[in-house]
């Protein structure tokens, strides 16, 4: 009997989501949002979220319980949500509880967390050097928002990777890192002898903080072994068949984009240098930035502007 009552207990909250989600629209223009404004809020209950865990949404938004409802920043909050992309759809309905108070029912569409995707891409700007190959991401992995990345292709310059990347530790200190493992066979491009694949083997190693809603510093160490064939070993500054190369880098992100996939408002700016060093040789630095803003002119027209800049040193 307890088996029977639990199975119809869930049957009931999944037809209330369903329900819910499908009435969304109907409900918000049924109850204008202006209704609920200055009312205080006594609770937030996300729904549809199978996978997802409710910590990994309810962070994403600055309105609390206890706070006031504000339909600008539920709005606000809905859009980062959905940044997270791992949704199709998020909607976030108020439900008055009594004169003053309300809740909220955060309602989300989850996106199929794993799927695979074929790779091709030339290299080089050129049209006859194709690669070809096949990744599988999972974006999702035990509903915390961390990625699982793996890539194999074949072709010019074959090799493969790994990427696995937690945009969330440390509770509220914010951190987040990611790993990259890289394998990749690369034709030399020295213009005074015949060209000879490079071996490369790589690390890198990203790990940075968000300091808010949309400021993020990052530090990167970046390791790349390289292996010459024998005959050409004598380029190498070690005097031996590989070489050694670590690089070092520091990032910054300002974004207030309001949707990442489609936005319509806000900034972006990123900025990043990286130094590299070999042995013996000198130090040269990479370095720039992406500047971009978008402005809305109307509900279907949004003007955007991007300045982009890459330099370097040494």
């Amino acid at each position: 009997m307890l088996k029977s009552d639990h199975s119809f207990h869930w049957i009931g909250v999944v037809a209330l989501s369903l329900l819910l989600f499908l009435l969304a629209p109907t409900l918000i223009s049924a109850s204008d949002r202006n209704a609920f404004e200055g009312k205080i809020i006594s609770g937030i209950k996300v729904v549809g979220n199978e996978k997802t865990r409710d910590f990994v949404i309810l962070r994403e938004m600055k309105t609390t319980v206890g706070d006031r409802f504000l339909g600008e920043r539920i709005e606000l909050d809905r859009k980062r949500i959905q940044n997270l992309a791992l949704f199709t759809r998020v909607d976030i309905i108020p439900t008055a509880v009594d004169d003053d108070t309300l809740s909220l029912f955060v309602i989300v569409a989850e996106r199929w967390p794993f799927f695979p995707y074929p790779l091709l891409f030339r290299n080089e700007r050129s049209w006859d050097k194709w690669s070809y190959g096949l990744g599988i991401i999972h974006n999702n992995i035990k509903g915390l928002n961390h990625k699982l990345l793996a890539e194999l292709w074949l072709g010019y310059n074959p090799g493969g990777q790994l990427v696995y990347t937690n945009p969330w530790f440390g509770g509220n200190h914010h951190f987040y890192h990611k790993l990259q493992i890289l394998k990749m066979d690369v034709l030399s491009k020295s213009l005074q002898y015949p060209r000879f694949v490079e071996q490369h083997e790589s690390i890198n190693y990203t790990f940075g903080k968000r300091w808010d809603y949309h400021v993020y510093t990052s530090a990167a160490i970046f390791y790349d072994h390289i292996e010459f064939p024998a005959e050409y070993s004598h380029h190498l500054s070690s005097n031996r068949l590989y070489q050694d190369v670590p690089s070092f880098g520091l990032g910054f992100r300002y974004d207030t984009r309001d949707l990442y996939e489609y936005p319509k408002s806000g900034w972006l700016i990123d900025a990043y240098a990286t130094i590299t060093y070999f042995p013996r040789q000198l130090k040269y630095l990479i370095y720039g930035g992406d500047f971009r803003h978008y402005f809305q002119i109307t509900e279907l027209t949004t003007l955007a502007m991007k300045f982009a800049l890459d330099l370097s040193a040494g």
